[in-house]
């Protein structure tokens, strides 16, 4: 993923710079919520890759590992440059003499859970196939949903967001959500395959 890089002082912001902030709350909150359900569903899929030693599982196994690092990576910059507008906000109001203050930063929940590959108490049935198949058709749901969000906040932040940092972040935004959309299709791929194995086992 691209990193972020944005100066602060150097922000070019047409109007208050509480439209920016709050487009950074808001872009950082989405991005936490599809790291944090990404570690969710690594949990999972790192269970079944034990159990099934299988290509199809060795693949979706690798490609969810370094999403999940790359995701967690990103919600880390981005949460940072929120507190850092909210800061410089705040400091801005301060030096102007405006009673009033920014809006509070969120916090960072994005969790790298421990994950136990014990397979002798998990065996992989058709039950525990179609919850798979659930868990990642809700997964792709709320990720879309929320990258789409992201990106239309992004896409509104360059009407007051003038100098040319923005295209910077906005880089950094189009670099993940063509990775999400990679990683949706591979998902999208791995359901059809348990699927007709779900088949299988049902003839």
């Amino acid at each position: 993923m691209k990193k972020l890089m944005v100066n602060i002082e150097d922000v070019n912001i047409k109007g208050d710079i509480d439209q920016l902030s709050q487009a950074a709350i808001s872009i950082d909150k989405g991005l936490q919520s599809i790291a944090d359900n990404t570690d969710k569903l690594y949990s999972r899929i790192i269970k079944v890759q034990s159990t099934n030693l299988g290509k199809t599982y060795n693949d979706i196994a690798q490609t969810t590992s370094a999403f999940r690092s790359e995701l967690y990576d990103s919600s880390v910059e981005m949460n940072d440059l929120q507190r850092q507008l909210i800061n410089y906000q705040n400091k801005l109001y301060r030096y102007e003499g405006i009673n009033r203050s920014a809006p509070s930063p969120n916090r960072f929940f994005v969790q790298k859970r421990n994950i136990s590959t014990d397979t002798h108490s998990f065996m992989f049935s058709r039950k525990d196939m179609q919850d798979l198949i659930n868990m990642i058709k809700s997964y792709i749901r709320f990720v879309e949903g929320d990258i789409n969000k992201i990106v239309k906040t992004k896409n509104e932040a360059a009407y007051f967001w003038k100098d040319r940092q923005y295209n910077d972040f906005s880089s950094f935004i189009d670099d993940i959500n063509n990775k999400i959309k990679r990683a949706i299709k591979k998902y999208e791929g791995f359901i059809t395959d348990i699927e007709n194995k779900v088949k299988e086992l049902s003839d």
